[in-house]
């Protein structure tokens, strides 16, 4: 997998978008794997907590808070969802993204970030967002296959669709230096795709999965300004 040499860009917004126009929103959080430990007949230290990160992008997340109890009054004044996990879902998405907020409002101010607030964050899990309300969640064939696509515009004269698509995620690492703890985090980010074909069967998810998994030569090329971010 491709690592993200760079911290954060305004070229992975655009990933956001793709996923917006096509209407699916989605959320993931690496997973950590245990490190092991001593037997019983052991003493050992405990090893030291995880420092993570969020990105201090305030206005973001107030953003996001606002937006998500827009949407929870929505849901309340038309009465719908009342008694639906969507609901609970949601109040719970908007607890765990308004500690998000103070976590990045901490960093900003410079203030101390606890060692139980570095463990809430390690081990807070979003994929609850994702999964489906009914039937089965075990896994399928293309179970993690993000890739998806949407047609943005028709452009009759030329005979052409312009496509905005994602593709594997990249690896980004990143260096921060708050707590006065130097390290590197890792998280994933869009891998975006920005281009247009001839315009005869318009490509489908299904269609653009099959590039992305199965024949990732076809792939359309990267813009330059990829070029200075990726790392084999």
């Amino acid at each position: 997998m491709p690592l993200i040499r760079l911290t954060c860009v305004p070229l992975f917004f655009l990933g956001s978008y793709t996923e917006l126009k096509h209407d699916t929103l989605l959320y993931a959080k690496q997973s950590y794997a245990e490190q092991g430990g001593p037997g019983d007949d052991e003493e050992s230290p405990l090893p030291p907590v995880v420092k993570g990160f969020i990105e201090p992008n305030l206005d973001f997340w107030k953003r996001l808070v606002a937006l998500i109890s827009q949407t929870e009054q929505s849901f309340r004044t038309n009465n719908v969802f009342q008694n639906h996990t969507a609901l609970s879902r949601l109040q719970e998405f908007k607890q765990i993204v308004t500690f998000y907020e103070g976590l990045a409002q901490k960093e900003l101010k410079g203030q101390a970030i606890t060692g139980d607030e570095f463990e809430k964050l390690r081990v807070t899990q979003l994929s609850f967002m994702a999964a489906p309300f009914s039937g089965s969640d075990e896994p399928h064939d293309d179970s993690g296959q993000v890739a998806l696509i949407a047609d943005l515009r028709t452009d009759v004269v030329e005979n052409k669709v312009l496509y905005e698509a994602t593709g594997e995620p990249y690896l980004m690492i990143a260096f921060v230096d708050n707590e006065s703890s130097p390290r590197l985090v890792v998280g994933l980010a869009f891998n975006h795709y920005e281009f247009s074909e001839r315009n005869g069967t318009r490509l489908t998810d299904e269609d653009w999965k099959k590039r992305v998994y199965e024949t990732a030569s076809s792939l359309p090329l990267k813009p330059f300004s990829y070029h200075a971010l990726l790392s084999k």
